[in-house]
């Protein structure tokens, strides 16, 4: 059983949390070593382009190519950064009429019934990376202003508001 909740396919961190394992050529290994640091996998193409040294194309065969979100974590993973991002992760999930947004250590995530509440819930990952304890009553002002930041990503990536069947 995951220390997480719920499991892949769902924005819970059971769904999202998932091991990479790295080896980076010229770099000596270290066994053992373990780092919490964020990376998503929007950023192994552009980690991969910045290993080739090349830049990503703007069209192929023709036809025009959007731009990647993700970043070059190269730096990262040839240790000479402590953490994959120098700055706040922030990345937005949507799938099945699940979402989720994170930025830093905040989190939302809105699941309709009967696998979820149906509204946004609000989860602190630094004191429970088990989202066990929805925030949001407490914490309304930092939840709106989540679900604002969950707005400009839908916004900016043309997400449609989805609901199936089963959530009415």
């Amino acid at each position: 059983m995951s220390p997480s909740r719920m499991f892949k396919a769902y924005p819970t961190e059971g769904g999202i949390r998932a091991p990479l394992l790295v080896k980076v050529a010229g770099r000596p290994a270290d066994p053992g070593a373990m780092n919490d640091s964020f990376v998503h996998v929007r950023d192994i193409m552009p980690t991969l382009l910045d290993v080739a040294g090349v830049t990503a194309p703007e069209a192929i065969d023709g036809r025009k190519v959007l731009p990647m979100q993700g970043r070059s974590v190269l730096d990262f993973f040839a240790g000479k950064s402590k953490t994959a991002y120098a700055g706040a992760s922030r990345v937005g999930y949507e799938l099945f009429s699940f979402k989720a947004f994170i930025d830093g250590s905040w989190k939302i995530v809105r699941m309709p019934k009967p696998l979820g509440t149906g509204d946004w819930e609000l989860f602190d990952l630094s004191t429970d990376p088990a989202e066990l304890r929805d925030l949001s009553a407490e914490q309304p002002e930092k939840l709106e202003e989540m679900v604002a930041l969950w707005n400009q990503y839908k916004e900016n990536n043309g997400v449609l508001d989805i609901v199936p069947e089963v959530a009415k």
